[in-house]
C-alpha cells in the first residue's frame, strides 16, 4: 500500500491512497477514516487494516477510478507534513565499519544489538 499526502484547494494537508497514478482520498472515501497522515498514524493498526480494505476495493475495481484524483493535478506533500517528533538513525553500518577501520578501531557489538538513533529537530 502507497500513502500520499497532499495540499488540497483549501490549503488543508489530506492523506490518499496512490494506486498507479490515481490519488484516492481516504476521507472522501469513509468520512469516519483519517482524513491527513499525523491522525492516520494515531490511528494505528485499525486504521491501517481500514486503508487496506479501500486499496482491494480500488484494485477490484469496486470503487470507480473517476474518484480518484490523477497525481499530476495535485500539490504532493512530505509523507508525514507536520511530524510531532523526529529521530535519526546513527548510520550504515558499512559507513561506522569503515569510519572505525579509518581510526583503527574494531567495529563494535553493540551496533547490531539495539537500533542507535538521536532526535532531531523537526521543524527545521
Amino acid at each position: 500500500m502507497r500513502l500520499l499526502s497532499y495540499l488540497n484547494d483549501k490549503e488543508f494537508d489530506r492523506l490518499a491512497l496512490l494506486e498507479g497514478n490515481l490519488a484516492f482520498d481516504l476521507n472522501e472515501l469513509d468520512e469516519n477514516l483519517p482524513d491527513n497522515m499525523s491522525d492516520f498514524l494515531w490511528g494505528g493498526n485499525e486504521a491501517m487494516e481500514q486503508a487496506r480494505e479501500y486499496e482491494k476495493k480500488i484494485k477490484s475495481g469496486k470503487i470507480a477510478k473517476s474518484q480518484g484524483k490523477p497525481v499530476e493535478s495535485l500539490i504532493v506533500l512530505a509523507p508525514v507534513p507536520f511530524p510531532s517528533s523526529m529521530r535519526d538513525a546513527y548510520a550504515f553500518r558499512k559507513h561506522v565499519e569503515a569510519a572505525r577501520r579509518n581510526r583503527g578501531l574494531e567495529m563494535i557489538p553493540e551496533f547490531d544489538q539495539f537500533p542507535v538513533f538521536y532526535y532531531t529537530n523537526h521543524n527545521s
